[in-house]
């Protein structure tokens, strides 16, 4: 594949190979994220997410170039044109693998960028929760008093940082 070396990709199957191995580096990323976010060490979050965007960035040109190697082929610029390339007899069974092999990497991906959003809400939420402690605010009903000052009544908690 001197083509892929040089960055010119001449065919689907050098198109799906790229696709892949970006596609795997994401996953990385986002296990680094996530393990990251699980030990709360936030300051090496900024690499991860410059790195993400641009890998998402190379896939999404690198999906374009694939849909148009397809219609140079003769079938549809989408995931349905992708399909039916597939099944035709000219395609190796090599090729279908790494298919959905990449479909199966884009699939773990996708369910640990979702924990990954959840552990980012909250980490949010205790941040959130710290910053009202501080400022007096423990989300307690507020009623006002005989001066028309208001004043909140529930119990008092301790709140550990860290």
């Amino acid at each position: 594949m001197a083509s892929q070396a040089q960055g010119v990709l001449n065919t689907p199957l050098e198109t799906l190979a790229a696709e892949q191995q970006a596609n795997r580096r994401l996953l990385e990323l986002l296990q680094s994220e996530q393990a990251l976010l699980i030990s709360a060490k936030i300051d090496g979050l900024v690499a991860i997410v410059e790195e993400k965007s641009t890998i998402v960035a190379r896939m999404t040109q690198l999906a374009e170039r694939r849909y148009q190697l397809l219609k140079q082929y003769g079938f549809a610029a989408s995931e349905d044109g992708m399909q039916v390339w597939l099944k035709s007899p000219d395609v190796a069974d090599q090729t279908r693998h790494l298919w959905r092999s990449m479909l199966d990497t884009a699939r773990a991906g996708k369910e640990i960028n979702r924990t990954n959003g959840m552990l980012i809400n909250k980490q949010m939420m205790h941040g959130q929760n710290a910053l009202n402690i501080l400022r007096g605010q423990s989300g307690e009903t507020s009623f006002y008093g005989p001066n028309g000052q208001a004043t909140s009544f529930g119990s008092s908690r301790g709140f550990v940082l860290g």
